[in-house]
């Protein structure tokens, strides 16, 4: 009677502990709809945002994140596509792409995103706000960077290579300086130093490229430009940081040479700057 009495109790307790009443709980996330989200920034930069580095051969690696994104199918399957560019001591060595696909499904408080051929890439939960964090994976940069997804397009950087289209709102080729009147071998004389071609290239590592070609002309006293006497280019090189809408130069080549300018995000670059180091700032309007 005794072992029949504890074999009962036996079972009540086991009936009733947690581990075989407890049902799972049901999910209450809802399924995702159809969307694409976009990148906006990647460990913490805006892009394009340094998200590899290593020492190849003794030589800097660099691996850049131009932009990204994530296309979620409400059917059930996902896509990511990644655009990235690689440097080697500071020089584009070239650009890259890498895409993964799979799919998705609800599991308990998460949605878990599982490539088809890589396995589990990366979870969330509930879409609380207008942005998502998750953690894009890829060989190229060969780890994880922790990513910030909007559906709105990413705002544009000023990385990339810009052509100067006017000098003080005045169409290319324009004259930057005047000189007028003045005396040469005898004769009154205007003076134009003239923006025939400028370009800048602002690249991701935090450099920057310039040249400029202009020439020197000479015309009739309180007249416009009617004989050319000279060709130069001028070329320098540096390093930009941005705060905001406001962009700043430092020359590496010419002592105390800097350089200022505003990117809005969109429209042109506004830089202020003369022919060479010294000369007194004119704004030009670079577009791209």
């Amino acid at each position: 009677m005794k072992h029949a009495v504890f074999g009962l109790t036996l079972g009540l307790l086991l009936a009733c502990s947690p581990e075989r009443t407890a049902a799972p709980a049901p999910s209450t996330l809802p399924p995702l709809a159809t969307a694409t989200w976009r990148v906006h920034r990647a460990d913490g930069q805006a892009l394009p945002a340094l998200v590899g580095h290593r020492l190849s051969n003794g030589v800097l690696e660099q691996i850049f994140l131009d932009s990204a994104q994530v296309a979620i199918d409400s059917a059930g399957r996902w896509q990511q596509r990644l655009w990235m560019q690689r440097f080697h001591d500071g020089v584009l060595e070239g650009s890259l792409a890498e895409q993964d696909a799979g799919a998705w499904a609800i599991d308990g408080a998460e949605y878990r995103f599982t490539s088809d051929l890589n396995g589990v890439r990366f979870t969330f939960g509930a879409i609380t706000t207008d942005s998502l964090r998750i953690s894009l994976r890829s060989p190229v940069f060969d780890g994880i960077a922790l990513a910030t997804l909007r559906q709105s397009a990413a705002p544009a950087a000023p990385v990339g290579t810009w052509h100067a289209d006017a000098v003080a709102e005045a169409p290319m080729p324009s004259a930057i300086y005047v000189f007028d009147p003045v005396v040469l071998d005898g004769d009154t004389v205007s003076v134009h130093f003239i923006v025939d071609t400028a370009r800048i290239t602002l690249l991701p590592t935090g450099r920057y490229e310039h040249a400029i070609r202009y020439s020197e002309w000479i015309g009739p006293k309180s007249g416009g430009p009617t004989q050319r006497r000279f060709r130069w280019q001028w070329n320098d090189f540096g390093t930009w940081t941005r705060n905001g809408i406001q962009v700043a130069f430092e020359s590496g080549y010419y002592q105390n040479h800097r350089m200022t300018a505003e990117f809005a995000g969109t429209g042109p670059l506004r830089v202020r700057h003369g022919l060479s180091h010294g000369d007194p700032p004119v704004g030009l309007r670079y577009v791209r």
